[in-house]
């Protein structure tokens, strides 16, 4: 699930769940890329042990340089040991809207191997918004996260998005 943080009047931070019948306020939706990339500029050792590289440029740049090593590196991270990171990825590859032939078959492989729930069905939301806004229809990143959100937490693909 997605969680917002709300300050309450004694500071306390607490996790609440957004429930406004626009699910987008104010804040953006969750950037996976920033996240996917965080990740792959430090990988631990064990995701390094399995394969995943460490990347010598952020992921947006790297997307701006070549788009396969980009797309290459968050395919490592999708089939690397991490679960969360596993989800990230998934995640990630919906937001880039690559809805590329190789890049749709590696994740509904990835689908059939994975074990988690939550993971299975971020996949399915990545696979899912990769069909519906993928970029070259001139989809903007921030829809697409929004999107992807969407389907993840059950919601309408468009809830709460502007009309185009």
């Amino acid at each position: 699930m997605f969680w917002k943080k709300k300050a309450q009047d004694g500071g306390s931070v607490q996790p609440t769940k957004q429930v406004d019948s626009n699910p987008f306020s104010d804040e953006e939706a969750r950037d996976f890329l920033v996240e996917a990339e965080r990740i792959l500029l430090k990988p631990d050792a064990m995701q390094q042990a399995a394969g995943v590289p460490l990347t010598p440029i952020p992921l947006r740049e790297m997307l701006n340089v070549d788009v396969m090593d980009a797309a290459n590196a968050l395919a490592a991270l999708l089939q690397g040991p991490n679960g969360m990171y596993r989800k990230t990825a998934a995640f990630a590859f919906g937001q880039l809207g690559l809805d590329d032939e190789q890049i749709l078959t590696l994740l509904e492989n990835q689908k059939n191997n994975e074990t988690a729930k939550g993971n299975i069905e971020a996949i399915e939301a990545a696979i899912a918004a990769l069909r519906l806004v993928p970029r070259r229809t001139g989809s903007a990143e921030l829809h697409r996260r929004r999107v992807v959100e969407n389907l993840y937490e059950g919601r309408a693909w468009d809830a709460g998005l502007p009309q185009q």
